[in-house]
C-alpha cells in the first residue's frame, strides 16, 4: 500500500479525544462564519474591516497575557498527568502569571489612553476587544487537551457559544454600536472561562497552590521561545493587516480584513489536529526519541492529505462561498479582490504545515529554540516583502508577501526536519 493509516489512529481513546476537540473547533469556526457576513450586513465592510483591525492589534497583547503557555503548559500537563500535586502547581501557576499579564495590559491601555488623549468610544472598543480575547484566552484549553479529556471544554464551548449567537441574535441590528459586538463576545467567554476553571478543580481534584517566585520565573524560562513564536506567528498575520492598512483604500482594506478572518477559521479548525495530537507526540518524545520520530513520519503523510483537500476545496468553491453566504453588494465588487483571497488559501496550507512540522517534532522534542528560529525568518521576509509589494500591488501584493515568508520558512524546516530525523 502506498498509504496506511497509522497504528496511532487506530486507538479509541485518540479517536474519541480528536472527535471530541475537531466539534470544539467545529463550533469556534462554524459560529465566527455564520457571524462574519451578518456583521458585514448590519456594519458594512469599512466599518466591520476596522474591527478585524482592532483585534489584530489586541491580539498581540493577547500573545503577552498567553506568553506561550498553551503549548508549554499542555506539553507539561500532558508529561505530568498523573501526578495530581504536579498538575495543580502547573494550573495554579499559570493562572497566576496570566492574571498577572493581563492587568499590566489593562493598566498599559490606561496610560495610554490618557498621553494620547484617545477617543473615549475607540478606548471603549480597544478595552473590551481585548477583554474579550482575554477572556477566552483564560479559558484552561492546555490543560484538558495535555489530560486528552476534550470533552470537557467541548462542553463548556458549546454552552457559550449558544449564549453568543442568542445575545447577537437579540441585541445587535442596524442601529448598535459596534463596540457592543466585543461586550457580547465577553459575556460569553466569561461563561466558557468560568465553566472550564470549575470543571478543572471539580473534575479532577486539584488544589489552587499559589506558586512560588521561582516558579513563576521557571515558567518564563521554560515558555520564552514559543512566546517568541506566537509574537512572530502575529507579525505575519496583525502586522501585515497594519502595514495594509496604510497602503490601500477602505474598501480594499475591508475586503481583505474579511478574508483574513475567513482564512484564520479555516485555519482554526484544522489546527485542532495539531493541537489534538500534541500531548501524545510529547509522551512519544518523552518516552524515546525513535518512538516519536515514528509517529510523526506516519502521521505526516496523513496530515500533508489534509492540506492538499483543504486547497483544492478553497480555490475550487472560495468565491461560491461568498456568493452564497454575503450579501449582494459585497458579492458585486468581489471579482476586483478575489485573487488575495486565493492566495491566502495557499498561505493557510503552507501555515498548516509549518505548525505541525514546528509543534509535533520541534516543540515536542523540547526543541523550542529551532522552530523559533526559522519563524524569524518568515516574519522579517513577511514584513519586508509586504513594505515593498504592498504600494504597488494592494491586498494582492500583502496576500503575497504571506506567501512567500511562510513558504521559505516550509523550505527551512524540511531541511532541518531532515537533518535531525536520524540523530540519536
Amino acid at each position: 500500500m502506498i498509504f496506511k493509516i497509522p497504528n496511532f489512529l487506530k486507538r479509541k481513546d485518540v479517536l474519541l479525544n480528536a472527535g471530541q476537540m475537531y466539534l470544539n473547533k467545529v463550533l469556534n469556526a462554524i459560529i465566527p462564519l455564520f457571524l462574519i457576513p451578518y456583521y458585514n450586513k448590519i456594519f458594512g465592510v469599512e466599518q466591520y474591516g476596522t474591527l478585524i483591525f482592532i483585534q489584530a492589534i489586541v491580539t498581540l497583547l493577547i500573545y503577552f497575557t498567553d506568553f506561550g503557555f498553551v503549548f508549554t503548559a499542555t506539553r507539561e500537563v500532558s508529561i505530568n498527568s498523573e501526578n495530581k500535586g504536579q498538575l495543580s502547581s502547573i494550573v495554579s501557576s499559570v493562572i497566576v502569571v496570566k492574571l498577572l499579564l493581563t492587568f499590566l495590559v489593562y493598566l498599559g491601555i490606561i496610560v495610554v489612553s490618557i498621553i494620547a488623549d484617545l477617543d473615549f468610544q475607540l478606548i471603549l472598543l480597544y478595552s473590551l476587544t481585548f477583554t474579550a480575547l482575554a477572556l477566552q484566552n483564560f479559558m484552561p484549553g492546555w490543560f484538558f487537551q495535555g489530560m486528552k479529556k476534550n470533552a470537557i471544554i467541548t462542553f463548556a464551548n458549546l454552552l457559550s457559544k449558544i449564549i453568543l449567537v442568542i445575545l447577537v441574535l437579540i441585541f445587535i441590528n442596524t442601529t448598535t454600536r459596534i463596540w457592543l459586538v466585543p461586550l457580547i463576545d465577553s459575556l460569553a467567554y466569561f461563561v466558557f472561562f468560568v465553566v472550564g476553571l470549575v470543571l478543572i478543580y471539580s473534575s479532577f481534584k486539584l488544589k489552587f497552590v499559589f506558586p512560588s517566585w521561582e516558579l513563576v520565573i521557571s515558567n518564563f524560562k521554560l515558555s520564552k521561545d514559543n512566546f517568541f513564536i506566537t509574537l512572530l506567528s502575529w507579525i505575519t498575520t496583525g502586522g501585515v493587516l497594519i502595514i495594509t492598512e496604510q497602503f490601500v483604500s477602505d474598501k480594499s482594506f475591508g475586503y481583505y480584513s474579511i478574508f483574513t478572518r475567513i482564512c484564520y477559521y479555516i485555519f482554526a479548525s484544522m489546527h485542532q489536529i495539531n493541537l489534538t495530537v500534541f500531548p501524545y507526540f510529547s509522551e512519544k518524545f518523552a518516552k524515546s526519541k525513535e518512538e516519536g520520530r515514528e509517529l510523526f513520519r506516519s502521521m505526516s503523510k496523513l496530515f500533508i492529505i489534509f492540506i492538499v483537500a483543504l486547497l483544492v476545496g478553497g480555490l475550487l468553491f472560495g468565491s461560491l462561498f461568498f456568493e452564497i453566504f454575503f450579501d449582494v453588494v459585497f458579492f458585486s465588487q468581489l471579482e476586483t479582490y478575489i485573487p488575495a483571497f486565493y492566495l491566502l488559501v495557499v498561505w493557510v496550507g503552507l501555515v498548516l504545515l509549518n505548525n505541525f512540522i514546528g509543534l509535533q517534532f520541534f516543540v515536542s522534542n523540547n526543541k523550542d529554540n529551532i522552530y523559533r528560529k526559522f519563524y524569524m525568518v518568515n516574519a522579517l521576509i513577511c514584513i519586508v516583502a509586504c513594505l515593498i509589494i504592498t504600494p504597488r500591488l494592494g491586498i494582492l501584493g500583502s496576500a503575497l508577501a504571506t506567501v512567500l515568508g511562510e513558504g521559505t520558512m516550509s523550505i527551512l524546516l524540511i531541511r532541518s526536519y531532515l537533518k535531525h530525523s536520524n540523530e540519536v
